[in-house]
């Protein structure tokens, strides 16, 4: 199929295979290898671990209808499935060179590159191909007779992770497992699965279960705040970069490999270059994607020439501009296409994509026994800490350790320029227009002033993990002393003021307040001076009560005498007063008048009482 493609500029379906196929013809040589750190991002353990579905660039079925599976796979050992695969993407990569060259007999490929050579390609100059140790950035230049692509590489496995993590790590502390769950239900339009769910700690919230959220929070946090620490590097070899470029270290860390793109677009690009020139496109995949479309930017804002900028399974880029802010205008609307896989997270998970996006491979993921749909599925619900980044310590938990593999497996699928060039053979997946089979939309920049916080300064991670981990401080015995001391106090204020309210309900003074005596103030308990003079009054007082009390007694025996003398003689009490008698008498039913016991005054003391002689006498 490879070999039979009609690799052209003339319709839009052929640029975008034109595209795809340059930047797989343009990957250098020594990233065949079977070097961990040199493979080609996307190549995953798991896939070529697990043979039953181990399925190569070289034996994929050409069919991809929805009723049939992926196809057999034959099992062989994984270092050998990793050595064919390598050569099956190496020998796909000499089929769209020898396309290339055979497109047209004025067709040109050239190299440029624009860094510091490893010591085993020390020899090679800068017309060569990037080696895999280099640090630095290389740019192939595809011309023919009225047209020019210049297509930028992408760098290593390794290269590429830490570069997304040093410009983008707060973004993915924030958003990465909710972008990973939305990229599952909107692009492939599938629901969630409830180990998505329980991966991410959704169902404790759905279900009411904030202690299960919790101990979600609590295994998660240490993956999280590793992340959080790590402090990536934007080029490999920092004082290297800044000595080529003759500026300092610190801005190499700030601008990072776009200081080192803009010389060798310079050197293709001459400022005082003629207006009128050959029609010119910019492409690339991965990170060489994203250095496209900031590259169109830049010719834009600089030379105010619109160069159209097309990235294959390119990584997210909106944050990456924004960093570059001085040199582009990444709020404008660029002229960029961007082709990604709908479950590819380097694209749509990691950093917003901007312009026309398509999203390509629905038809592959949905059709049974796909594997991609098997491996993505794994990943989705899982944090970046978790996935991205993976120290020593905190070890991986089985859950997270099948995460990884999961990821890597699913893009070693969906983040892949081969796979992206076998899909785009079929018509299927990309239309005579250059549409796919999972849409195109236009994307709008995030705002200049990001009212949403999308490429944050400051993630809430690192507030999380101070207060998470800072468990080494000293004992606060000042602190602990002070609180003790107060609560101390506090309880004495407290007993004394029980004290004094019961000993304040026992005084009834406060009945005399109406006879305007020393009862009326506030507290007259509490501000009466405990003295012998006054010990003698509350014993007069006692004296009073008594007699008071002797005086009702006898005053009830003569009534009730009385009362038994008047019914002996045949007469009746009558029991209230007819008519007005005056103070102290009431009417018999003979209309005698009869004494009625001495009033009580609001004071609480009869007026008896005031007659001393008279109480001694009775």
């Amino acid at each position: 199929a490879i070999n039979s493609t009609t690799l052209a500029f003339s319709s839009p379906r052929l640029r975008v295979r034109l595209f795809t196929a340059l930047s797989a013809a343009t990957a250098p040589a020594s990233f065949f290898s079977m070097s961990e750190d040199s493979r080609w991002p996307g190549m995953a353990d798991a896939v070529f671990e697990d043979n039953a579905d181990m399925v190569t660039a070289a034996a994929v079925p050409e069919t991809s209808d929805n009723d049939k599976p992926a196809g057999d796979a034959v099992l062989k050992p994984a270092e050998e499935l990793y050595d064919s695969e390598l050569k099956a993407m190496n020998a796909t990569s000499n089929a769209f060179k020898k396309a290339l060259r055979g497109s047209s007999a004025d067709s040109t490929l050239k190299n440029e590159f624009n860094g510091i050579r490893s010591e085993e390609c020390s020899s090679l100059l800068d017309g060569d191909e990037m080696c895999a140790g280099d640090v630095g950035v290389a740019i192939s230049v595809y011309e023919t007779a009225n047209e020019r692509a210049v297509v930028f590489h992408p760098g290593s496995r390794l290269d590429e992770l830490d570069h997304i993590l040093w410009y983008n790590k707060n973004r993915l502390l924030e958003y990465f497992k909710e972008e990973l769950l939305a990229m599952w239900t909107v692009n492939t339009r599938m629901e969630k699965t409830p180990a998505m769910l329980q991966r991410s700690g959704g169902t404790a919230y759905e279900e009411g279960g904030f202690q299960e959220r919790a101990a979600w929070d609590e295994r998660e946090f240490p993956f999280r705040c590793a992340l959080q620490e790590y402090q990536p590097q934007p080029v490999a070899d920092v004082p290297g970069a800044a000595a080529l470029l003759r500026i300092s270290e610190e801005a190499v860390r700030n601008g990072g490999p776009w200081l080192l793109i803009k010389p060798v677009l310079r050197k293709i690009f001459p400022a005082g270059r003629m207006r009128l020139e050959k029609k010119t496109y910019l492409t690339g995949t991965g990170t060489g994607g994203a250095f496209a479309a900031m590259a169109s930017m830049w010719f834009k804002k600089e030379d105010d020439r619109v160069y159209p900028a097309v990235a294959i399974a390119p990584v997210g880029f909106q944050c990456l501009a924004r960093r570059n802010a001085a040199d582009l205008a990444p709020w404008s609307v660029p002229a960029v296409t961007a082709y990604a896989h709908v479950l590819d997270a380097f694209a749509n998970a990691m950093d917003p994509l901007v312009g026309e996006v398509c999203l390509y491979g629905l038809r592959d993921v949905r059709r049974r026994g796909s594997p991609v749909r098997k491996y993505c599925e794994g990943m989705v619900g899982h944090s970046a800490g978790e996935l991205l980044h993976r120290p020593a310590s905190p070890a991986a938990t089985p859950e997270v350790e099948a995460g990884r593999k999961a990821f890597d497996a699913c893009h070693y699928y969906t983040h892949s320029v081969w796979y992206a060039a076998r899909l785009f053979q079929e018509d299927e997946n990309l239309m005579i227009d250059a549409t796919t089979d999972g849409g195109c939309k236009l994307v709008p920049p995030i705002p200049q002033d990001d009212p949403v916080n999308q490429c944050p300064a400051v993630p809430r991670a690192k507030a999380d993990c101070e207060f998470v981990w800072d468990t080494k401080q000293a004992v606060p015995v000042s602190t602990m002393l002070a609180v003790g001391f107060s609560v101390v106090i506090g309880v004495i204020c407290i007993a004394m003021g029980v004290y004094v309210a019961t000993e304040r309900s026992k005084d009834d003074r406060y009945i005399r307040r109406e006879e305007g005596d020393d009862a009326s103030r506030c507290c007259p308990w509490f501000s009466e001076r405990r003295t012998a003079d006054g010990a003698s009054a509350r014993a007069a007082e006692a004296r009073e009560r008594i007699k008071e009390k002797r005086v009702k007694e006898v005053l009830k025996g003569q009534k009730k005498a009385k009362e038994q003398g008047q019914l002996a003689a045949g007469h009746a009490v009558v029991p209230e007063t007819v008519g007005r008698l005056g103070s102290g008498k009431r009417r018999e039913k003979d209309g005698t008048a009869a004494l009625l016991p001495a009033p009580k005054r609001p004071g609480g003391r009869s007026t008896v009482g005031r007659k001393k002689d008279k109480v001694d006498r009775v």
